[in-house]
């Protein structure tokens, strides 16, 4: 059956993608899309890959590379509507997610409550990205993460395609409701061992993976950044300048979604305890506790060393980061999947050339003391993150020349051009799998 045609519209930038078969097709439901994604099909592509990004339905105009196309850029002709009470479900969800993430909803509550309402996430995930199904054709198909395992099955169950399943986290451990939990362990029970390959961001939650699911255990392929010299960073505004501090104020750095669940109530907190009049905690990012993080830094009269900046491009980030003195992670252990982490901020401060203060977590943990370049400890309390801060500007290790050797030392080892080749190599061995070889597909229809 030939597949459907793209209808015609001012933003279907691409009328001819039916008629073309991509070597890999990623889903992901992320909004920006993750660093991690990015730089995969980035790598993919100079090994000589054709890649497409597929994502939810957003705005048009806000810069993606050409290898993205969004739910919205696909307009498909069908003969029939599927008009039952899920697909109304689903097209509601639709239109709220991207009104909502803009004001800054939790999204987090927002599946819940559509959850709630369907029998399965599953069928959320496929009627979102129901389009792509009927229209994008690969030979690989990669999901990034458990959302989007079911809907890169279905494509492949199609298609007679090959599945990577990366698992950026343990989805089904985060910080949700039990039942949540319980939904998403199930779905990964009875889907994991139809991929191809699995792979995963470090070796802890490769060992969980395994262990819990009987497989073999994945590939680890870690979020690094790309590598860069130390003086490649622009002369732009420094993050100094931008907050308008003296060059002898210790910038203390926090970059990412200021989300539910990161101990940030705690770590603004902090600085109210902080002994070193020197020390200023800079906060790089939106999210829906920024308001609530702001009425604190006013009601405790902190508005001389807590700074708020907004979130910046990706490519422009470390450019801001450099200008820090050190880089925090304060997340405490509230679920498992926050206990065994290692995320995206790990690498970029490592990039940067930052030492690291972070929450006693084991991975983390493992890549600050095995290069020696920051301090873990408790961060249970908003007095016990000021003692860790505190240590850390105390101990004359954490300055001059033979700290910056252990960063550098650092940047070389981890760096995404170490971690690229495996990445290829997983596409190369599942692209070449003998049919004989491959798991038993079980059929998913789209809803």
């Amino acid at each position: 059956m030939n597949p459907p045609k793209i209808m015609s519209t001012p933003n279907a930038t691409r009328p001819n993608i039916s008629k073309k078969i991509f070597d890999v097709v990623m889903f992901t439901s992320d909004d920006p899309i993750d660093r991690r994604i990015l730089l995969e099909a980035e790598s993919l592509i100079d090994a000589g890959y054709s890649v497409i990004i597929v994502i939810p339905e957003g705005n048009l105009s806000c810069g993606n590379p050409d290898f993205v196309i969004r739910m919205n850029e696909l307009r498909v002709s069908t003969q029939k509507i599927n008009k039952n009470f899920s697909s109304k479900i689903i097209n509601t969800y639709r239109i709220l997610r991207p009104v909502l993430q803009k004001i800054g909803f939790n999204i987090t509550l927002l599946r819940s409550i559509f959850w709630s309402l369907l029998v399965s996430p599953e069928d959320l995930y496929l009627g979102l990205f129901e389009p792509a199904l009927k229209v994008v054709r690969g030979r690989v198909f990669v999901a990034h993460d458990l959302p989007m395992l079911p809907v890169a099955l279905a494509a492949a169950a199609q298609q007679n395609g090959r599945v990577v399943f990366d698992s950026h986290e343990l989805f089904a451990e985060q910080d949700l409701f039990i039942s949540e939990r319980r939904v998403w362990r199930r779905l990964e029970t009875r889907l994991i061992k139809q991929a191809d390959r699995v792979i995963t961001v470090n070796q802890s939650i490769a060992a969980e993976l395994a262990r819990r699911y009987a497989i073999p255990v994945p590939e680890v392929i870690a979020n690094c950044e790309r590598w860069r010299p130390h003086d490649a960073f622009s002369q732009g505004p420094t993050l100094r300048e931008l907050i308008g501090v003296n060059a002898d104020r210790r910038i203390i750095l926090f970059q990412g979604g200021l989300l539910p669940n990161r101990n940030l109530a705690n770590l603004v907190r902090a600085m109210a305890h902080v002994q070193s009049s020197r020390a200023i905690l800079v906060l790089l990012g939106d999210g829906p506790l920024k308001i609530s993080l702001r009425r604190i830094v006013e009601r405790e009269n902190l508005n001389n060393c807590v700074f708020f900046l907004d979130a910046v491009p990706q490519d422009q980030l470390l450019e801001l980061t450099r200008g820090a003195d050190v880089g925090i992670i304060p997340y405490r252990a509230s679920c498992l999947n926050t206990y065994l982490c290692t995320p995206n901020k790990l690498y970029e401060f490592i990039m940067a050339r930052l030492p690291i203060i972070a929450a006693d977590l084991p991975e983390i943990r493992v890549v600050i003391e095995r290069y020696g370049i920051g301090r873990v400890g408790d961060v249970d309390s908003a007095t016990s993150i000021a003692k860790l801060i505190d240590s850390f500007f105390s101990r004359t290790s954490q300055t001059g020349p033979e700290l910056a050797a252990r960063l550098e030392h650092a940047a070389d080892e981890l760096c995404w051009e170490r971690e690229a080749p495996k990445l290829v190599a997983t596409i190369r061995v599942v692209s070449t799998r003998p049919e004989s070889q491959r798991p038993g597909f079980v059929r998913h229809d789209v809803v």
